[in-house]
């Protein structure tokens, strides 16, 4: 019972951000989701869409994780899209917990996010909801791999 109950609390994730696709993969709970990192706006600056499709309301779209510059642009867009994929997070709907993320940024010469440093990524991803933020450069993480990181920071 205190195991569910704690799962209920503190949600942990694997992050594989890359400038092309973002991937959640839930550790505790083995959910797994990907979408596009972009996110769209109406002519009323509301959210339309975050990731693909693009709907026809849509006048502009965003891409923050394309390479430093286009974050440095968009600060807030990047953080939205980050909030928006950890709101997915957690077993129960009306209960979101700050989630323990492990960010995964591959080593991929077309990935953008790799010109970023650490501690933007950090910052950015405790403004968009986490407790704790691990990043790990490199290939991605097995689920006990990503535990013992997050357990260690």
């Amino acid at each position: 019972m205190f195991l569910w109950l704690r799962s209920l609390v503190s949600a942990s994730a694997i992050v594989e951000l890359h400038s092309s696709h973002l991937r959640v993969r839930d550790i505790s709970g083995q959910k797994q989701f990907e979408f596009e990192p972009t996110l769209s706006i109406d002519d009323a600056q509301r959210v339309v869409a975050v990731g693909r499709p693009i709907p026809a309301s849509a006048v502009r779209t965003y891409a923050p994780f394309e390479g430093r510059a286009a974050m440095d642009a968009d600060p807030q867009i990047a953080k939205l899209i980050l909030s928006f994929a950890y709101s997915k997070l957690g077993s129960v709907k009306w209960l979101a917990p700050a989630p323990r993320i492990v960010l995964v940024i591959k080593r991929d010469v077309a990935n953008g996010v790799l010109a970023v440093d650490d501690s933007t990524l950090i910052a950015l991803s405790t403004a968009a909801g986490a407790r704790i933020t691990v990043i790990h450069r490199g290939s991605l993480l097995s689920d006990s791999g990503a535990e013992k990181l997050l357990n260690a920071a």
